[in-house]
């Protein structure tokens, strides 16, 4: 998990403080989640089912649907979560040589 604390319903990354302290399992998640909150996307917590974040000073929260957890053969991890507008949205980190492989461009048909 990328938090640990208190809390009723979500986890806060430290607790009670104002100030959000990171905690991941491996530097690169960290690096990743500070980068974001540098753009303006904070990652303020989770209770297993949602996760919560500020985009822009504005909380929204996604449905986590599905967790693909990091292993040795795909070399990524992936989250597909329900946006709050209902979007089904996949989240993918990995390797430089596992994600380029498996991107396209362009729009996509929508189902």
């Amino acid at each position: 998990d990328l938090t640990d604390g208190f809390g009723d319903g979500l986890w806060y990354a430290n607790g009670r403080s104002s100030q959000l302290e990171y905690y991941a399992s491996s530097p690169d998640e960290k690096s990743l989640v500070e980068a974001c909150r540098r753009m303006g996307v904070i990652f303020t917590g989770t209770d297993g089912e949602n996760m919560e974040i500020k985009n822009r000073g504005k909380p929204e929260r996604y449905k986590v649907l599905h967790v693909l957890e990091f292993d040795p053969n795909r070399r990524r991890m992936s989250v597909i979560v329900q946006s709050p507008s209902g979007e089904i949205i996949l989240f993918s980190k990995g390797a430089e040589s596992a994600i380029p492989p498996n991107t396209k461009s362009g729009e996509d048909r929508k189902s």
